[in-house]
């Protein structure tokens, strides 16, 4: 009965982190189209960002969804740990303009980022002591079939 509520518990923790990730690439969209209205040519920075808020937004909802052919072509955003680093990344280009409301999105991003680079480390510690109780089992079996061995002889 514990194991069916840690894995619920752990499933609406990753659903919460997911749909706060549409969120934040929906305001990115967001951000990147009214900077589309202000654009200032006279830096080719400004016109450069936009498109880009545009199409990294699209492939933060592409990796939520998820889009099998996106995530096929940039392998990088199917694991935890690759998210993660995409999702500060992103985080950090929204720092380019100085509006309270890109610091936040900002901020967010990173936010989502880090707690997907710790749950990525979480779920590799998690195998890796599997992995380590699997191995104690099978010495301690083995050692088991030696003494049976030596007894029986």
């Amino acid at each position: 009965m514990v194991d069916n509520q840690e894995t619920t518990g752990g499933r609406n923790w990753r659903r919460t982190l997911r749909i706060t990730s549409i969120i934040l690439a929906i305001l990115l969209i967001a951000l990147g189209i009214f900077n589309f209205g202000t654009i200032d040519l006279g830096d080719p920075i400004n016109v450069i960002l936009p498109v880009y808020y545009v199409f990294f937004g699209l492939m933060m909802i592409g990796a939520e969804v998820p889009c099998n052919f996106l995530l096929q072509k940039f392998l990088f955003i199917s694991g935890y740990f690759g998210r993660g680093i995409f999702y500060i990344f992103v985080g950090t280009l929204c720092i380019r303009y100085h509006t309270v409301f890109q610091f936040i999105v900002a901020a967010f991003l990173m936010g989502v980022g880090i707690i997907y680079i710790f749950s990525s480390c979480s779920s590799c510690y998690k195998n890796f002591a599997a992995q380590n109780d699997q191995m104690k089992q099978e010495e301690e079996a083995k050692q088991n079939s030696q003494t049976e061995l030596k007894q029986s002889i």
